[in-house]
C-alpha cells in the first residue's frame, strides 16, 4: 500500500510543477486587430497612466509575468506595467463552458429563440 502513496504523491508534485511552468510561459504574442499603439498603465491596483507605445518599440513574444483580471504585469524596458488584455493577442487558454439557464416554463408562443428551452 505504501508504493502506491509515493506514487500518487509524485504524480501530484508532477502535476503542481507543470502548471506552475505552464504559466510561466504565458506570453503576448501581438497587438490585437486594430490596436495600433499600446497604452501602458502603472502595476499597482490603481492602475495610473504612464505612457503609450508603438508597435516599432515592442519585441513579440513578451512574457507576461502575472495575470490579473482584465489585463496581464509584463517588463518592458527593464520596468513593469499593467497592459489591457484587450489590446493584446496571447498565447492563453481560455476554459469557457456555455450553459443555457431557462427560468421560463411557459408554452412556446412566440418566434423568440431559448426562450421556453428549444433555442439552446
Amino acid at each position: 500500500m505504501k508504493p502506491h502513496i509515493k506514487k500518487f504523491g509524485l504524480a501530484l508534485a508532477m502535476t503542481a510543477a507543470f502548471h506552475t511552468a505552464a504559466s510561466a510561459e504565458l506570453s503576448i504574442m501581438s497587438l490585437a486587430q486594430g490596436v495600433t499603439e499600446l497604452d501602458l498603465f502603472s502595476p499597482a491596483p490603481s492602475g495610473v497612466y504612464v505612457k503609450t507605445v508603438g508597435p516599432s518599440a515592442l519585441q513579440f513574444p513578451i512574457a507576461i509575468l502575472e495575470d490579473r483580471n482584465g489585463g496581464f504585469i509584463v517588463r518592458l524596458e527593464g520596468k513593469k506595467y499593467y497592459i489591457g488584455a484587450a489590446d493584446v493577442v496571447t498565447n492563453k487558454v481560455y476554459q469557457v463552458t456555455a450553459g443555457c439557464d431557462n427560468a421560463f416554463t411557459t408554452s412556446p408562443a412566440a418566434a423568440t429563440r431559448g426562450i421556453a428551452g428549444k433555442g439552446c
